[in-house]
């Protein structure tokens, strides 16, 4: 399950899909920041345990309103190209699974308030380009990417030394550890199946004496 916590600016826009039962545990926890940058709204979304940053700008009413397909697409685009550099699935069932991860969606409110830290940086480097570098925001995909990725591959001087990996390194060996407990899970319940068709056969000893 993926969680969403949203700032009070995407309330409204992503209303239809908030949830206010309470959450359980989460694969990946997403926690987002919007801003109006020119006329278009940008999102920034940092995931929690890998810290990594994905851009949503120029989203539209019609996005909004299909936000979990919107935000689906481009998960799976995004970790498939990454978990490819590992060479441990083919194309089609990293889609298939990327797509089944991303499959249960949950949006709540951020119970913490945003402070400084990275998603805000990243925002105001948008700003920067936009308004002062006065070069177009990633809106499309692939775009979108390539801008994130370079945020994402960066890794500190002091993090680099102690071996830590860079966001998109953990990101991906995340999305990955998913896709392992997937295909084992669906792999006991073929078995279970199997062996609980196998139960039901019944077994008839041809060999014995009717008179005994």
């Amino acid at each position: 399950m993926i969680l969403f916590n949203l700032p009070k600016e995407l309330v409204k826009p992503l209303h239809r899909h908030i949830v206010r039962a309470p959450v359980h545990e989460a694969d990946l926890v997403w926690r987002c920041h919007a801003a109006l940058i020119g006329t278009d709204t940008c999102i920034v979304a940092q995931e929690q345990y890998s810290q990594y940053i994905m851009v949503f700008c120029g989203v539209t009413t019609e996005q909004f309103a299909n936000f979990p397909q919107y935000f689906t697409d481009r998960f799976w685009r995004e970790a498939a190209a990454i978990c490819k550099q590992a060479d441990l699935y083919d194309s089609a069932t990293l889609r298939q699974q990327l797509q089944a991860i991303a499959s249960e969606q949950v949006y709540r409110l951020d119970p913490e308030p945003l402070e400084e830290g990275k998603l805000i940086k990243v925002m105001e480097k948008l700003e920067r380009r936009f308004l002062y570098d006065r070069e177009p925001l990633p809106v499309d995909g692939r775009a979108a990417f390539t801008y994130s990725y370079d945020i994402n591959s960066r890794q500190p001087t002091l993090d680099k030394a102690q071996g830590k990996p860079t966001a998109a390194e953990a990101f991906g060996d995340i999305c990955l550890n998913l896709i392992d407990l997937r295909i084992d899970a669906d792999r006991e319940k073929v078995k279970a199946a199997v062996v609980a068709s196998e139960d039901n056969i019944i077994t008839v000893d041809f060999g014995r004496n009717r008179d005994s």
